[in-house]
C-alpha cells in the first residue's frame, strides 16, 4: 500500500479499524504489537481560502535560535542569564538572578517532547513546508556554492497565511444598491491579510532569486543568505552576505547589498531590524484604520507575520565583551562555554527588546509568539561552540536524542484565545525541583524540572513539521491541495479539548551526517530513524557521533561503548538499533534482540517511510557553476548566480 494512502487513512479515527485490518493483512502479526496512530503522519489537503468577519487575525512571531543546545536555556537551572526567554513559560522569572519579570504568567507552553533536525537546513525546510526532508530533499545543510533549495513549488508557511482574511465591516466606505423600491445604501467590507517578513538567517537557497526569501512569501528581507558568517564582518568565505530585499519578488535591480553594518554586532543587528518591522506594521496600520474610524480596524489592519532567524548561537564565539563579563566568576566553566553563555545572553536581551516594541505599540496583545532551536546544540563536531545537551546522547550531526531533540516554547497573550480549553489535561502544574547540580547525573529528568515554576509543560510528541498545519488551523486556512503534509495540528492537543489524546504518537527523525566526515556523495550518512510510542529505532551501526560534553558540571567527555564519531550505516546496511526511551532516555541499551518483534514492525513502518523518499540534494554545482565574484565590485558578496533553476521543483510524493 503506498504511504500516502495509508497515512490519509490514520487521518481519520474512524477509519482507524480499517487501517489496523490492512496493515496486520500486509504484515500479519508484527505491526499489531504497536497501537496505530490516530492523527496522520503525512496529510492531504483541498486548498481554501478563509475569511473571518471582524475577528482579528493573530499577529505570529516565530524566533529561531540557531545550534542552541538543550540543556542552555536558564530555565534548565544552567546558571546562563535567559530571563526573557525563561519568562515566557515560567514564574518569578525561574530564580534568575534579576528582578526583570516582564514576561511571566502569559501562559507559555513548554514543549517538553520538541522533535527537530540534526541541523540547520532540513529543520528550517520542515518549519516553513510542514514535510520532512525525505519529501523535500533538504537532507543536508545547504553550502555556499550549490544550487539546493526548498523545492520551488512548495508552498511556505508565509505563502499560506497570505491566504488567511479577516474581513472587517467598514463604515467610511459605502456602496449603493438599487431596489425595485427605492436606492439604499450597504456598508462594504475591507479584506486584510498577513504582511510577512523575514529577518536573519535564510539558508533555504540563493544561488536563483526565486530561492531567496522575497520569492518564497515574504513580503520583506533583510540578513543574510546563507548558513553562516563573522558576526561584526558579515562575511563568509571572504565576501560580504548581508542583505535588504525591501518588497515581494526583489531580485536583480532591487535587492541591495548591505555595507554600512560592518562592525556592529549581528545580534544587535538582527533584533534592531525586526523592531523596525513591528514600529513600520503599526504606523501602517494606524494610518489604515485612521482612514476607516469606528471599526475593528482601528485595532488591527492587517496582522503580521515576522520570521525571526538569529545567527546566534552559531559558531564562531563572538560577542562584545560586556555580555561575557557576567560569567567571569564562572570558574568551572571553560571560556568557551563563558562566550557561549554571552552570545545567547545577548539573544535573550534581543528577544526582550523585541518583546517590548511589541507592547509599546500595542501589537503584543493580540500576538502569538513561537521559540524554536534548529537542532541541538554541536558538541564534538559541527562548528563545536561550547552548548550541551546533557544528559542526552549526541548532538548536531547526529540522530541521538541530543541532536534531534530541543527547547520550544509557545507563548503570547494571542494564545488563550487560541486555545479551545486552557486547562485541558496535558498541563501539569510543578514545583520547583530543588535538587543540587551534583545530583543531575542521577535523574534523567532534572534538566526538565529543575527551575520549572508552575509552568505549562507539553508532553506529547511535537515535531517541528507540525508548527505548519498547527498555525493553519488557528488562522483558518486549509494548506494547498498540491501539499502532502508530515505534519499534524496540534491545536486540540496543545488545548486538551480532547483531554489528553496526543495528536501524534510515531514520527520519522530523518538521515544525518556530517560534511567533514564524508565525501562528496552518499557515503556517511547515518539512519533514517523513526520513533512510535516509546520506541526508538536507528537503522544502521551508529546514528553518528555522541560524545557529550557535561555543562555546567566541567567539560568532562562522555563516550559511549561501542561507538566512533567515524562510524556509517553503510547506507542503511541492514543492522538495526532499537531503543525504550521511557526506561533508557539515553540511549544506551540496544535492545533489539529482546523484542524481535517490535524489531520487526519498527523496520516494517519504516520501509512505508521510504516509499516517499527524496535523494538529498548534494552539495555540488554542476547544475549551474559559481562563476567568482564580481572583481569590478568594491566589495565582493554573495548575490544570485543562476537564471533559470526550474529543475528545483520537485514532484511531490
Amino acid at each position: 500500500m503506498p504511504m500516502t494512502t495509508m497515512m490519509k487513512m490514520m487521518n481519520r479515527s474512524s477509519n482507524k479499524a480499517v487501517f489496523i485490518f490492512v496493515a496486520a493483512f500486509a504484515f500479519a502479526c508484527c505491526c499489531a504489537l504497536i497501537p496505530q496512530a490516530t492523527a496522520a503522519a503525512s496529510t492531504t489537503a483541498t486548498s481554501t481560502t478563509s475569511t473571518r468577519t471582524t475577528k482579528l487575525l493573530p499577529n505570529i512571531v516565530v524566533i529561531v535560535l540557531d545550534d542552541l543546545g538543550s540543556h542552555d536555556l536558564g530555565l534548565h537551572g544552567t546558571g546562563i542569564h535567559t530571563p526573557n526567554i525563561d519568562g515566557f513559560v515560567t514564574a518569578n522569572n525561574n530564580g534568575n538572578d534579576s528582578d526583570n519579570d516582564d514576561n511571566k504568567n502569559y501562559g507559555g507552553i513548554y514543549l517538553e517532547e520538541y522533535y527537530v533536525l540534526p541541523y540547520c537546513s532540513p529543520t528550517r525546510a520542515a518549519l516553513l513546508s510542514g514535510m520532512y526532508p525525505l519529501r523535500t530533499g533538504v537532507h543536508n545543510v545547504i553550502r555556499e556554492k550549490s544550487t539546493a533549495g526548498l523545492p520551488l513549488n512548495v508552498e511556505t508557511l508565509p505563502e499560506m497565511l497570505k491566504r488567511a482574511r479577516v474581513q472587517v465591516p467598514s463604515s467610511s466606505a459605502t456602496a449603493t444598491t438599487t431596489t425595485a423600491s427605492k436606492p439604499s445604501k450597504t456598508h462594504t467590507n475591507t479584506i486584510h491579510t498577513y504582511k510577512t517578513h523575514a529577518v536573519g538567517k535564510w539558508h533555504l537557497g540563493h544561488s536563483s532569486w526565486d530561492q531567496t526569501p522575497t520569492f518564497r512569501g515574504f513580503d520583506s528581507f533583510f540578513g543574510f543568505y546563507m548558513g553562516g558568517q563573522d558576526y561584526f564582518s558579515h562575511k563568509s568565505l571572504g565576501a560580504l552576505d548581508l542583505h535588504f530585499d525591501k518588497e515581494p519578488r526583489c531580485g536583480q535591480g532591487c535587492s541591495e547589498v548591505v555595507f554600512n553594518e560592518r562592525g556592529n554586532y549581528s545580534t544587535h543587528v538582527f533584533t534592531r531590524e525586526a523592531i523596525s518591522v513591528v514600529k513600520n506594521h503599526h504606523l501602517a496600520n494606524t494610518a489604515e484604520a485612521t482612514a476607516e474610524p469606528g471599526t475593528a480596524a482601528q485595532s488591527q489592519s492587517s496582522p503580521l507575520f515576522l520570521y525571526l532567524a538569529y545567527q546566534a548561537v552559531h559558531c564562531p564565539n563572538e560577542v562584545p565583551a560586556e555580555y561575557i563579563e557576567r560569567y567571569k566568576n564562572k570558574t568551572d566553566w571553560t571560556d568557551q562555554r563563558k562566550n557561549y553563555a554571552g552570545m545567547l545572553t545577548a539573544a535573550d536581551e534581543g528577544i526582550g527588546n523585541l518583546t517590548k516594541a511589541l507592547k509599546e505599540t500595542g501589537l503584543w496583545e493580540n500576538t502569538l509568539l513561537i521559540v524554536t532551536t534548529d537542532n541541538g546544540g554541536p558538541t564534538t563536531v559541527g562548528c563545536v561552540q561550547g552548548s550541551s545537551n546533557y544528559p542526552k546522547r549526541g548532538g548536531k550531526c547526529s540522530l541521538w536524542e541530543g541532536g534531534t531533540t530541543g527547547d520550544a516554547l509557545v507563548a503570547g497573550p494571542a494564545l488563550d484565545n487560541l486555545l479551545l480549553d486552557g486547562s485541558g489535561g496535558v498541563f501539569i502544574k510543578t514545583t520547583v525541583d530543588d535538587s543540587s547540580n551534583s545530583n543531575i547525573n542521577n535523574s534523567r529528568d532534572h534538566h526538565r524540572q529543575r527551575k520549572l515554576r508552575k509552568q505549562q509543560r507539553f508532553r506529547h510528541l511535537f515535531h517541528v513539521v507540525d508548527w505548519f498545519p498547527t498555525l493553519a488551523e488557528w488562522v483558518g486556512v486549509v494548506p494547498n491541495n498540491q501539499t502532502i503534509l508530515d505534519g499534524v495540528s496540534q491545536a486540540d492537543a496543545l488545548s486538551g479539548s480532547k483531554g489528553d489524546q496526543p495528536a501524534r504518537i510515531e514520527l520519522f527523525g530523518g538521515y544525518a551526517q556530517c560534511e567533514q566526515l564524508k565525501p562528496k556523495n552518499y557515503t556517511y550518512w547515518w539512519g533514517p530513524t523513526i520513533r512510535h510510542l516509546n520506541w526508538k529505532l536507528v537503522q544502521g551501526e551508529s546514528a553518528g557521533p555522541d560524545a557529550q560534553n557535561s555543562y555546567p558540571l566541567g567539560s568532562t567527555t562522555i563516550q559511549f561503548p561501542g561507538d566512533s564519531a567515524g562510524s556509517t550505516s553503510g547506507g542503511g546496511g541492514g543492522k538495526y538499533l532499537l531503543f525504550d526511551l521511557e526506561k533508557d532516555p539515553r540511549e544506551e541499551n540496544d535492545v533489539s534482540r529482546d523484542y524481535p518483534d517490535v524489531l520487526q514492525s519498527m523496520i516494517y513502518k519504516l520501509k512505508l517511510y521510504r516509499k516517499s523518499f527524496v535523494y538529498p540534494q548534494l552539495n555540488d554545482d554542476s547544475k549551474c557553476p559559481f562563476p567568482g565574484f564580481n572583481k569590478s565590485a568594491a566589495e565582493p558578496a554573495w548575490i544570485p548566480w543562476c537564471k533559470d533553476l526550474q529543475a528545483n521543483v520537485l514532484a511531490l510524493q
